[in-house]
């Protein structure tokens, strides 16, 4: 028996205002346009499509689908057909005008593209000043309009530490869901590297359990139970011990002078891709063996000092 079709995501262009590094079908604002279909083509589709379930999910995505001018004709057609008709867009594009032409055109809502909570992070990824402040704008006009929204974070090796921030944002801008998306390695993605299996069980792992699901002992990796609210994932500089060392460090930062912060949330990941979090509001940070990563919350040059107080022989600063 032929199963009904669902979901249909459908990539209406391969244009976008955007050049983002991970991009699977390498969509930029110059793309050839000849291969596009028509108005009455994609009419055509929409016909086609509802043969097969008049009452399907339809996402008009691209590249950027704000770029085709056709774009509410064409889900003007699909929401009369019946179809639940979403967008998914960068956010750049999207303002008041085109939030309420969704709204009017029968489009109920959009995924939006946000990668980090740090403004800059997102814009380097995307390789545009202002991506990031544009994607949050758009969900307010979104809000403003009664349409809901969700938001989409590509997960890669320089995000992988901002999970439960970016958990923290999508609620504070309202979102209904975030959806965590992994690396395809086409395209403009084929050369970013990837995050380890390890470091992919523990997030779906950490996922599930914040949902309360996967909660009995021994159900899968242990994941943190402190969740930082302010931590930042730095990647400039790291220091490694041995296995079974304990290290008492004290933290720093040159970046603001070389003075003592006494209070500091940091991520550290051992070298399997194993989460460990700690959280502290003292000078120390204690870490029991494996090898392990420490970065300052700011993203400054970290300084560790202290001592090691488990085995002779330990590194200083």
């Amino acid at each position: 028996m032929t199963q009904p079709v669902y979901s249909v995501s459908w990539n209406l262009t391969q244009r976008c205002n955007l050049h983002c590094a991970h991009c699977y079908m390498s969509a930029f604002a110059g793309a050839d346009t000849s291969g596009e279909l028509s108005t009455a083509e994609c009419r055509r589709v929409i016909d086609e499509i509802a043969v097969a379930n008049p009452n399907v999910f339809l996402i008009l995505t691209g590249g950027e689908p704000l770029l085709r001018k056709d774009l509410f004709d064409l889900a003007a057609c699909s929401a009369d057909k019946g179809f639940t008709v979403v967008l998914g867009t960068n956010g750049v594009l999207l303002r008041e005008a085109q939030a309420r032409q969704m709204r009017q055109s029968g489009i109920q809502g959009a995924s939006i593209s946000l990668d980090s909570t740090d403004p800059q992070r997102h814009d380097t990824f995307r390789h545009l000043p202002g991506a990031w402040q544009g994607a949050v704008r758009a969900t307010e006009a979104l809000r403003a309009e009664g349409l809901d929204f969700s938001i989409h974070t590509s997960i890669t090796d320089w995000n992988v530490g901002e999970i439960p921030r970016m958990v923290d944002l999508a609620r504070e801008l309202g979102a209904r869901v975030l959806n965590f998306f992994f690396l395809v390695r086409t395209g403009r993605g084929e050369g970013i590297t990837d995050i380890t299996p390890q470091q992919y069980e523990h997030i779906l792992t950490y996922l599930a359990r914040m949902q309360g699901l996967g909660t009995d002992e021994g159900d899968g990796p242990e994941v943190p139970k402190a969740i930082p609210n302010n931590a930042e994932w730095g990647g400039q500089g790291s220091w490694n011990h041995e296995e079974g060392f304990t290290w008492k460090a004290h933290l720093a930062d040159r970046a603001e002078g070389g003075s003592h912060r006494d209070e500091y949330e940091i991520w550290v990941w051992d070298s399997g891709g194993n989460l460990v979090y700690s959280q502290t509001a003292a000078d120390d940070l204690v870490i029991t063996g494996g090898n392990f990563q420490i970065h300052p919350p700011n993203g400054g040059h970290p300084y560790l000092g202290g001592e090691c107080t488990s085995a002779p022989g330990c590194p200083r600063e």
